[in-house]
């Protein structure tokens, strides 16, 4: 179901609104590489380097709702593995409307988004709201100015997720 613009309008105005952010990741030989897209910023006019992902709908589950964004975002070519218990992020985030000292900005919504780790294989295209999709090795990643909605600290904390995964084999190499 879809609500009128209007409608949705008041509703992003007046309640937080539920998201799922993914951080793709690849190994490549024994290395692991992290994937952003290259979005529109929050100030509407800029781009920058961001989470994949987005709101979930009404009656849909987290991981149909990952996969949505996943696919919207990195084309039909791409496949992914979903973490198994998809209620169980690995991060938590706020975003805000308005300018807040230390919080992330958003100056659509007050967003709350549950944030997760999805390895990505096959060929990934950018779509819909991705302007480009880039893989980084995690040493090599974007410095935070150049990343939108204030995601570095989430990025930061789910690459130190990624690289306690890997250590404990928990990535590709179980």
């Amino acid at each position: 179901m879809h609500l009128p613009r209007p409608l949705y309008a008041l509703v992003r105005r007046a309640v937080p609104i539920v998201c799922v952010d993914t951080l793709p990741y690849r190994m490549v030989g024994a290395d692991l590489e992290a994937g952003l897209i290259r979005r529109v910023a929050e100030d509407g006019r800029s781009t920058g380097w961001a989470l994949v992902g987005g709101r979930v709908r009404r009656e849909e589950t987290l991981q149909e709702a990952l996969e949505r964004h996943l696919c919207g975002s990195l084309g039909k070519n791409a496949q992914w593995h979903l973490p198994y218990e998809v209620e169980r992020p690995l991060f938590a985030a706020q975003y805000f409307p308005h300018p807040r000292a230390g919080q992330r900005p958003d100056p659509r919504q007050h967003a709350i988004a549950l944030s997760y780790l999805v390895e990505v294989t096959g060929e990934v295209s950018a779509r819909g709201e991705a302007l480009d999709f880039r893989w980084f090795q995690l040493e090599s990643l974007p410095p935070s100015h150049e990343i939108v909605f204030g995601q570095a600290s989430v990025i930061e904390a789910l690459v130190s997720s990624l690289r306690g995964m890997n250590m404990g084999k928990g990535v590709n190499n179980e």
